[in-house]
């Protein structure tokens, strides 16, 4: 159907009439081929998130080249070949300069469209190195303090059990590195019952935000002895 309209279109466009009659006693109208234009245009548009206008609605780059390329491809190229042909039909060009004219337009449109998306995909690509590059320095100061001892880090799953400490947190809760390997080590052991309500907010900002702290809690040692903390807390 969307072909249809698309030949009909070009038909109207370009004084063609076997583009825009179907058959022999068959002939799509103006109205009409607007109208099925219309109705295919909406029944795509209808539902973005499935099928080829997953694509082109995308915020990535793909669909962003793909809206380029379209705009090119649909409404560009069919002006310049209308465009061309008014330029023969007022004698002001002949067969052969029109299509000389046309190619050598149509050419600087695609090197244009080209030189511009390969520049757009240049500053997309540089700021997602940038943003790697960052993202690797902010993991290598986490391990280096991580490592250092000179604050506990923990890291626990979705089910509150630890499954990374350095060796400071695990001297401030008083288990053992056997014992965070054998998962005997959860967030339900270390909480105390004084702050529960404080470290619920916290938990409720984090995930929320993403980030919380940092505040003044206590945890619970293996012990049974509580030590004062202050907590912070990402994703």
């Amino acid at each position: 159907m969307g072909l249809i309209c698309l030949l009909a279109g070009l038909g109207y466009l370009y004084r063609v009439s076997f583009l825009y009659q179907l058959v022999s006693f068959v002939r799509l109208g103006e109205i009409a081929a607007t109208s099925l234009s219309l109705l295919v245009l909406g029944g795509l548009c209808a539902r973005p998130d499935r099928g080829p206008m997953r694509l082109l609605f995308g915020q990535a780059s793909a669909g962003w080249l793909a809206r380029r390329m379209l705009l090119v491809t649909l409404v560009v190229l069919p002006l310049l070949g209308w465009l061309r042909l008014e330029v023969q039909t007022l004698h002001y060009l002949d067969t052969a300069g029109g299509t000389a004219l046309l190619v050598l337009v149509s050419m600087t449109v695609f090197a244009l469209m080209v030189w511009g998306s390969a520049a757009s995909l240049q500053r997309i690509d540089d700021a997602r190195a940038d943003a790697l590059r960052r993202e690797r320095e902010s993991e290598l100061v986490r391990l280096r303090l991580y490592e250092a001892g000179v604050i506990g880090i923990a890291r626990l799953d979705e089910d509150g059990v630890v499954r990374e400490a350095n060796d400071r947190f695990l001297a401030l809760v008083g288990y053992s590195r056997d014992e965070l390997t054998r998962g005997e080590l959860h967030g339900r052991t270390l909480a105390v019952p004084e702050v529960a309500e404080r470290d619920a907010a916290a938990a409720r900002l984090l995930a929320t935000t993403g980030s919380c702290g940092p505040y003044e809690s206590a945890l619970l040692r293996r012990d049974g002895t509580r030590v004062p903390v202050l907590v912070g807390a990402a994703t």
